[in-house]
């Protein structure tokens, strides 16, 4: 479902004329997630550190990825 979204996004970002897209919030333990991104072309633009808490209240950090189109 994931890479469908991301897929659909990316079409439509650069039908509507946007040469570039980025996405705002990977959070760095959710590898699944990263290596979609990635897959898909985009690179690793910044990091938030600590900005994200999971369940068991440990600070993570978090990726912001972008691609041109």
């Amino acid at each position: 479902m994931g890479r469908t979204l991301a897929v659909h996004s990316l079409e439509t970002a650069k039908r509507c004329g946007y040469r570039a897209i980025q996405f705002n919030s990977v959070v760095s333990s959710n590898t699944a997630s990263v290596k979609l991104w990635e897959s898909l072309g985009f690179e690793r633009a910044g990091m938030i550190r600590k900005a994200f808490m999971n369940p068991m209240n440990q600070p993570l950090d978090i990726y912001i990825y972008y691609r041109e189109l």
